[in-house]
């Protein structure tokens, strides 16, 4: 701006010079007396310095007009080149950083090479990353180099008019004096547009480099802290490597020591000719011994059974299952119409989801046949709530094994919830009653079956994955048990393969299994699903195991008239 207000003041200057000059011929030319003719001379001479002087203003006017447009194309290339600098080292000092950070999270993820998804995400990063860094930095070179075109381009147009000047002076110089004044003139011109330059380059060049040692002191603050964060994490790796090997240790010894007391225990009472319930207890009592903790454990369990007051028993409602996989069991259970074994211990699989660890849930269901003769088959669930950390409220839990196995001659919840709900539902004397289910719902139907709980006529024991073989119930009760190879759950007895006695059957998988069944190997063959299916196979393979319980299947008897029917209805309970 200052420039162009200069070169105005030469525009202005210049025209008044030739002002002068005009003024000065058009009294040359009007004078007519001799006083005049003299004064026309001096006149002549003066208009010709004066029209040197206009020379001299003209040629430095339009040199330096030309000079200001090539200034102001300077300024808008080299603030457009700082500006795109900028972008550049902001867009380099975001990429590093995501450099930084994506190599962070790819040394982490090579940490676990099975994820190798994980790892290929932030090799992948880590490339991108890189990139954008080449690239923010070839932007930085682009717009520096843009930077220093603008500037050699305006020290040509300096040039330019520098040469300008000197040349409309020269043409009308008369002395050595203006060529001196003219080149010093030149010189400070050229000088202050010098200085101007070197002061935007260095402020511009200043900053850079401030962004840059910002850029730096990050970078290796965050690398300290990675390697900090490093050294801290092998420090808690190394002293929790060193407190589970401890723990292991510890946890190693105690079972070396409880399966040292079991043992003995087990064959103390076997050469002493200990009934099977009797060998439980000593077992139970020696691994108490041996691990004062577990036998507190126990005890403090038992104690919490047998402290509780009975459960209230309820119907229950349908519409407070508002957990669609509860709902789903629940439509499963009504619907069921069985026609053979492998429908009971889907019922049970069925009340165990209804119920979960909140409460306890069983099936009743009354078959009134085309005869008009009445059956009933109890489904009982399996442990929901193991206690630990907290006893969630179903009364199939933890305690409820513990007692059944340890003394059954004590009621648990559950056997008082259970016969409170048989009663609830009318099973009349004299009529059959099956029950039904796997794991402690089987230890339990095998309890109520060997004591005639409640006074019913129990007439049929199907269960999966239950020690019960201690158990002694009546021959006359047909009762078939399905066992897993790899289950060592129903061998929580102490007892592993005992002969079929009569209707007393055993059904295998895997090599026990007599007919070339696969093993059962989820959750170690302990699941309900996986007993259904074998029950099924033994089926497949001999239909005549299903003629014992007949009396409890929905069969359409061609010889009557009727319909048989079947009504089922579940009980719900907690503590």
């Amino acid at each position: 701006m200052a420039l162009a207000a200069s070169v105005d003041r030469y525009e202005a200057t210049e025209q008044a010079i030739a002002l002068a000059a005009d003024e000065l011929m058009r009294v040359v030319m009007d004078g007519r007396s001799a006083s005049i003719v003299a004064l026309n001379d001096g006149a002549l001479t003066a208009r010709g310095h004066l029209s040197q002087a206009h020379g001299r203003y003209q040629g430095t006017r339009s040199a330096l007009r030309a000079y200001t447009v090539e200034l102001v194309d300077f300024h808008a290339a080299a603030n457009a080149a700082i500006d795109r600098d900028h972008a550049a080292c902001s867009a380099s000092s975001s990429a590093h950083q995501d450099l930084t950070d994506a190599a962070h999270h790819a040394r982490s993820a090579a940490m676990n090479p099975q994820d190798q998804a994980t790892i290929d995400h932030w090799e992948v990063q880590v490339y991108l990353s890189r990139h954008r860094c080449d690239a923010a930095d070839d932007a930085m070179a682009i717009a520096q180099a843009e930077y220093q075109k603008a500037t050699e381009t305006l020290e040509q147009a300096a040039q330019r008019a520098i040469g300008c000047i000197e040349a409309s002076f020269d043409g009308t110089n008369d002395g050595r004096m203006d060529r001196l004044k003219n080149a010093l003139v030149s010189v400070a011109s050229v000088l202050s547009s010098l200085a101007n330059w070197v002061t935007d380059f260095f402020k511009a060049a200043f900053e850079a480099v401030m962004e840059a040692i910002a850029i730096v002191v990050a970078a290796v603050l965050v690398a300290i802290a990675v390697v900090a964060l490093i050294a801290l994490m092998i420090v808690v790796l190394a002293y929790t490597l060193v407190v589970l090997v401890e723990v292991l240790a510890l946890v190693l010894t105690t079972l070396a020591v409880l399966l040292l007391a079991g043992v003995t225990a087990y064959r103390v009472a076997s050469e002493l000719g200990f009934d099977d319930l009797t060998r439980i207890r000593l077992v139970l009592a020696a691994l108490a011994i041996a691990c004062p903790p577990l036998g507190y454990f126990i005890l403090s369990r038992i104690t919490n059974e047998l402290m509780k007051p009975a459960p209230e028993v309820k119907k229950l409602d349908p519409v407070d299952l508002v957990d669609a996989k509860k709902w789903a069991a629940h439509e499963q259970l009504e619907a069921t119409v069985p026609d053979t074994l492998g429908d009971f211990l889907a019922q049970a699989g069925a009340v165990d989801t209804i119920g979960g660890d909140a409460q306890t849930v069983v099936d009743i269901a009354k078959i009134v046949h085309e005869d008009g003769s009445v059956s009933w088959i109890v489904t009982l669930p399996s442990t929901e709530d193991w206690v630990i950390p907290s006893d969630a409220g179903a009364v199939n839990d933890l305690d409820a094994d513990l007692l059944l196995l340890a003394l059954p001659e004590l009621q648990s919840q559950y056997e008082k919830a259970v016969l409170d709900a048989m009663a609830q539902a009318g099973i009349g004397d004299g009529e059959p009653v099956l029950v039904t289910g796997w794991s402690l719902g089987g230890i339990m139907a095998g309890h109520l079956a060997e004591k005639g709980a409640g006074g019913y006529d129990y007439a049929g024991v199907v269960v999966a994955g239950a020690p019960i073989d201690h158990m002694n119930i009546s021959a006359d009760i047909p009762l078939v048990q399905v066992k897993h190879m790899t289950d060592p759950v129903h061998r929580a007895d102490l007892i592993d393969d005992p002969t079929d006695q009569g209707s007393h059957i055993n059904l295998w998988d895997g090599d026990r299994s007599g007919i070339g069944l696969d093993y059962k190997t989820d959750m170690m063959g302990h699941t309900a699903i996986q007993y259904r299916q074998t029950l099924e196979e033994h089926v497949t393979a001999d239909e005549s195991i299903n003629d014992a319980f007949r009396d409890f299947y929905v069969v359409d008897d061609p010889s009557h008239t009727g319909q048989p029917t079947i009504e089922h209805t579940q009980y719900a309970f907690s503590e």
